[in-house]
């Protein structure tokens, strides 16, 4: 079973505006319209042509990993390795156990955030499995704060940080509008994974379970220390993927203020979608 990240190869096609142009719009507006798709069209088509860019048809049987930074990632990808390949490998063979779980599966890291309205059609249409990981804001940010000092050293005060985290200042877009985005998704193509009755018996998810703890990965050799991801070159040690791993750290560095300032964006945006009840 092939498991690929949310972040594949693409090759775009066309570009398109979202945009549906009023019918009372001059003719003027139109063909400035025009215009303005034909140059990017043209500035695209200059574009390097490289081997393997371009994003093939996925196969039903895939698994993509859609997850903001700092939300779990490096968890839920050996959780999702671990089931997808359960029966290649027993305990003391997994590879998990001598490989940083970002190394074990395919991705292709980009700048800005891959909303699932960005994914090619053939993903929703073939039946993917898509696996989503959310969490507090107030830790996201956190940990955020924390991964993004090791690889550029002190950044701006927390409080800075926090406010344009806050107001939607980041390369990535803001973390909850990419929540409830793949919220929405899930309600239009819910789909389930089921575990046998045999497994249940064999401790099959308790093994997956006691594997793929936080603690567990950490103290793994393959993750301590200085050492650097395989995979492709990273400003990252192996290591800087595992911090905490706990839930309400934030706690211990945010404000009342600002932790109650976080929630009521969170509960604006979530407000009757039913994402403050999931989980409770």
């Amino acid at each position: 079973m092939s498991i690929r990240n949310t972040c594949p190869p693409m090759e775009i096609e066309t570009v398109t505006d979202t945009t549906v142009p009023n019918h009372d719009e001059t003719e003027i507006e139109s063909t400035e319209f025009e215009k303005n798709q034909k140059r990017y069209q043209d500035l695209i088509s200059t574009f390097p042509h490289v081997k393997g860019w371009r994003f093939k048809d996925p196969f039903i049987r895939d698994f993509f990993i859609c997850s903001y930074l700092k939300t779990g990632t490096t968890w839920l990808k050996s959780l999702t390795f671990i089931i997808a390949n359960r029966s290649r490998f027993d305990d003391s063979t997994n590879p998990l156990l001598k490989r940083n779980p970002h190394e074990l599966i395919p991705f292709f890291e980009i700048e800005f955030p891959l909303f699932p309205q960005s994914l090619p059609d053939s993903v929703v249409k073939k039946g993917c499995k898509m696996v989503y990981i959310w969490r507090d804001p107030k830790d996201t940010f956190i940990s955020l704060w924390h991964f993004f000092q090791k690889k550029s050293g002190p950044l701006d005060s927390l409080e800075e940080c926090f406010d344009m985290f806050c107001q939607d200042f980041s390369r990535y877009g803001h973390y909850l509008d990419h929540v409830l985005a793949y919220w929405k998704a899930h309600q239009e193509n819910p789909d389930k994974i089921y575990s046998s009755n045999e497994e249940e018996k064999n401790g099959v998810v308790e093994k997956v379970v006691n594997l793929c703890s936080f603690e567990t990965l950490k103290n793994l050799e393959v993750n301590k220390g200085d050492k650097e991801r395989e995979d492709h070159p990273s400003p990252f040690t192996k290591s800087a993927y595992f911090r905490k791993g706990k839930t309400g750290d934030w706690v211990n560095y945010l404000t009342p203020d600002m932790a109650a300032r976080i929630d009521g964006i969170m509960e604006e945006k979530f407000k009757g979608t039913g994402l403050l009840e999931y989980g409770k």
